[in-house]
């Protein structure tokens, strides 16, 4: 109903083809992302390890069919549990694009300082960008009892997955002993000389 009464009616065929061309887009933009970061995440050691396929010979493209499958899954969730209501996946969605500014201008910043950037840039660039990202953040608070929470579970059920990944890699390497490849290389260069064992 909102739909017709903010385009007139003969351009309802437009807008909606319009529409979907950007969700295809926009999901497309997601996936890719998702299975850019995942695959840096199990490089990092934070993300538990998983089938990675690269389907051509191109730097840089690979699928993860179990992050597919999980992409698919939380949709169906998400739609499910809103019930089909848009003004509440709305909700979630501006608020997890808020969030996602304000820790892209974190991020930056430790970059930045990192790179030791001059301090009166970083300063700058505090006061610029968390001044416009913080009033976002603060005008869509009052969607968090709308549907915005899901955006922080979501978001909370990654982070503790991160975080108990990277917790028990810590514990099971204090376990793990270290010696010196030196040490073996003659047992190696041994068993690769030796013809009688298929490689």
């Amino acid at each position: 109903k909102v739909f017709f009464a903010i385009m007139p009616v003969w351009f309802v065929p437009v807008g909606i083809t319009i529409a979907t061309l950007a969700a295809i887009i926009a999901s497309q933009a997601m996936i890719t992302g998702s299975f850019t970061l995942v695959s840096e995440a199990i490089k990092l050691n934070l993300w538990p390890k998983m089938k990675i396929n690269y389907p051509t010979e191109e730097k840089g493209q690979l699928y993860i069919p179990g992050i597919n499958l999980l992409l698919c899954i939380g949709c169906v969730a998400v739609v499910l549990f809103f019930g089909g209501e848009s003004k509440n996946m709305e909700a979630a969605y501006g608020l997890s694009i808020t969030i996602t500014m304000i820790m892209t201008s974190c991020l930056l910043i430790y970059y930045m300082m990192l790179k030791r950037v001059r301090k009166l840039w970083i300063t700058l660039y505090l006061i610029v960008y968390l001044t416009i990202e913080f009033s976002f953040l603060f005008a869509n608070m009052d969607k968090f009892p709308h549907g915005g929470y899901v955006s922080i579970v979501i978001g909370g059920l990654l982070f503790g997955v991160n975080y108990i990944w990277y917790q028990s890699r810590r514990i099971r390497n204090r376990y793990v002993e270290f010696v010196k490849l030196e040490e073996y290389l003659p047992q190696l260069q041994e068993l690769s000389n030796d013809t009688s064992i298929p490689k």
